[in-house]
């Protein structure tokens, strides 16, 4: 008799401790694959749920039985066939609560129920919440860390890797391009750019992507191209709108590039550099009063930039411009 409680505390344990381990392999490979994130919390959900009803038969064992002074009564005092019979919440009662306390099937079941509920939460919130990068396999795990790096050689090698499992991703003959791209290599960046497009024709990275090499080939009016046929899919592409309004502005078409940096600009996009050629742009062309909240703005961003100083400077009247030309002599003096 005395065998049987000390088995079912060493079973405790060892689930306990399993439920442990599958947590700890969680810890270690959730940003591996989602498959391990759904194992791990699964297993170690049913874990748990199996220390519990170990822990409650036992203390269910350890507890006195309550005597039964239930005595026979007469056939006069049974209940009759004729009577209603018991509802199911009677039969509920009468299943799981005993002696006014759960039944230890009442327990089984609320355990078992409880870790399949936590279960499906898990996986749910996986659902909703997941990153899509815990489907990338380790070779492009591994290339993303070089890109980041500036390493495109290598990054461009495991990129490769990752291509030999996966021969039709868009994504990875993308990536390869930038590589080539950021090496100078404009040949081979095209090469994979229009790979990934002929598995996929919207594939809209890959045209702006061209463009970009058009445009640093000094090729402009290709790279404008390729930034319109973005464009004509998705209007509000950042990057197409950028790289459409570089290419005017490189060729010294001012209006035409003001337009596409004013579409950037209404859709919330903010950077110095943006600012400051708009400011620079409607100042060339006489436009002074669009031209100073601009150059303002771009001190807001980067205040460090001396020319911008220099012509708040000269642009604004009295104190006020004063101020700026007195920072723009700091400024100078503080970089020589």
């Amino acid at each position: 008799m005395n065998a049987t409680p000390g088995n079912k505390k060493q079973s405790g344990n060892s689930w306990l401790i399993a439920a442990i381990v599958f947590l700890f392999v969680w810890a270690l490979f959730w940003s591996v694959d989602t498959l391990f994130v759904y194992l791990s919390l699964g297993g170690f959900a049913f874990c748990v749920a199996k220390y519990l009803l170990i822990r409650l038969e036992r203390r269910e064992a350890a507890r006195p039985v309550r005597p039964d002074y239930h005595t026979e009564q007469p056939q006069s005092q049974q209940r009759s066939q004729s009577q209603p019979q018991p509802s199911l919440s009677d039969q509920f009662q009468n299943v799981f609560i005993q002696n006014g306390k759960l039944s230890r099937k009442a327990l089984v079941v609320m355990a078992i129920f409880s870790s399949v509920s936590f279960f499906f939460f898990i996986v749910i919130l996986a659902v909703i919440f997941g990153d899509d990068s815990s489907d990338f396999s380790l070779e492009e795990f591994r290339a993303r860390d070089y890109y980041d790096a500036g390493n495109y050689d290598l990054a461009l090698h495991h990129y490769r890797l990752a291509m030999k499992d996966d021969p039709e991703n868009t994504y990875l003959m993308v990536d390869a391009g930038n590589c080539h791209l950021n090496l100078n290599r404009y040949d081979s960046a095209l090469w994979f750019y229009n790979r990934a497009l002929e598995f996929n024709p919207e594939n809209n990275s890959a045209t702006h992507n061209i463009g970009l090499v058009y445009y640093r080939q000094r090729k402009y009016r290709e790279a404008i191209r390729q930034a319109r046929k973005v464009l004509a899919d998705n209007s509000m592409n950042v990057d197409a709108l950028l790289l459409a309004g570089d290419a005017y502005y490189t060729q010294t078409q001012y209006d035409s590039a003001l337009v596409f940096y004013v579409d950037t600009y209404n859709l919330g996009y903010r950077t110095a550099t943006l600012t400051h050629i708009m400011a620079y742009i409607y100042d060339v062309k006489g436009k002074t009063q669009q031209a100073i909240p601009l150059y303002r703005e771009t001190l807001e961003l980067d205040d460090s930039i001396i020319d911008v100083y220099a012509r708040l400077g000269e642009l604004l009247p009295g104190e006020e411009g004063l101020r700026y030309r007195n920072r723009a002599v700091e400024l100078q003096q503080g970089s020589q």
